[in-house]
């Protein structure tokens, strides 16, 4: 199962149910909506995840069902490491 961490030196600050991501090796910076920081907040508190964690945990805070957030969880995924946020 392949773990899901954040790049180090990752800044993240929360702002009104969002987040603001800092990536100062790369000179980005990323805003995510609440879901996606809810995620990046889970994966910085628990160091290092898996894709299967991230669904499990999505379904149980908004209480939806897994089927539904799948796709959703790939492409959130795919574009924090093309935006050199997780590894």
């Amino acid at each position: 199962m392949k773990k899901i961490k954040l790049i180090k030196d990752i800044l993240i600050q929360e702002i009104d149910n969002e987040a603001v991501i800092v990536s100062p090796n790369q000179g980005m910076i990323t805003t995510v909506n609440e879901t996606g920081a809810f995620l990046i907040l889970y994966i910085q508190d628990k160091k290092e995840t898996t894709f299967e964690d991230l669904i499990n945990v999505l379904s149980i805070e908004y209480d939806i069902s897994k089927e539904l957030i799948i796709n959703d969880v790939k492409l959130f995924i795919r574009e924090m490491k093309n935006n050199k946020i997780v590894e």
